[in-house]
């Protein structure tokens, strides 16, 4: 089972993997991942704890399953995704391990944010609205004014003026990688195009242009 099991990682090392059931060797302290006793042959237990720490594995099974003894398992590399581990009571000899865990990291959703465009703002009418503000600024206060009274008021004075004067929008809520960029993106689209036309013509030219796209595609990502 030790060698299936590193084979299986060694072909999947970027998937989740999960390795559970009724492993039946007591003689492992899976506190330390180290082998504390003698029940069975030292050469069992230790390819075993080997094969958990080749495999980048955690046991997140940390409580008695028969009597005083962990017997059971719950192995995964992504221990992270685990929400609960618990025993609930036994059918037969053992306590039954209830594992509630995602498949896939959950990540939350990109809050929305105000992006100014200022390639298209007005700066000359900001330039004149920012003396104005100065002029109101210094009519109303003085050196015994508030601080924070005179930091709220020139605050709030500039972010209406910028909302006057520089184009807005929101940000996307949407999950996107920061390198897929405009070009990226017209290449990927020139690849699907080139890939239809390729598989419907069959033709040596179409096929040859197809694979220089994705080639420069790859290079460019």
């Amino acid at each position: 089972m030790s060698n299936t099991a590193e084979e299986i990682f060694k072909e999947n090392n970027s998937s989740i993997l999960w390795l559970g059931g009724d492993l039946n060797l007591p003689d492992i302290d899976w506190k330390s991942n180290s082998v504390c006793g003698n029940q069975y042959s030292s050469q069992i237990n230790n390819r075993f704890v080997d094969m958990v720490n080749n495999c980048c594995l955690d046991q997140v099974v940390t409580f008695p399953t028969r009597g005083s003894a962990t017997l059971d398992i719950f192995l995964t590399n992504r221990p992270s995704l685990v929400n609960r581990c618990e025993p609930i009571p036994a059918i037969g000899d053992h306590d039954i391990v209830f594992i509630d865990s995602n498949a896939i990291a959950m990540h939350p959703k990109p809050t929305q944010r105000k992006i100014y465009i200022w390639k298209r703002a007005d700066i000359e009418k900001m330039k004149s609205e920012a003396q104005e503000l100065s002029k109101v600024f210094h009519g109303l206060y003085n050196a015994q004014s508030s601080i924070l009274e005179m930091w709220d008021f020139i605050k709030s004075g500039l972010k209406n003026i910028m909302d006057k004067n520089v184009p807005s929008k929101m940000s996307s809520t949407r999950f996107h990688q920061p390198w897929i960029n405009g070009t990226i993106k017209r290449i990927t689209q020139r690849k699907k195009k080139a890939f239809k036309k390729a598989r419907t013509t069959k033709s040596t030219k179409d096929i040859k242009r197809y694979k220089n796209i994705k080639k420069d595609l790859t290079k460019r990502m």
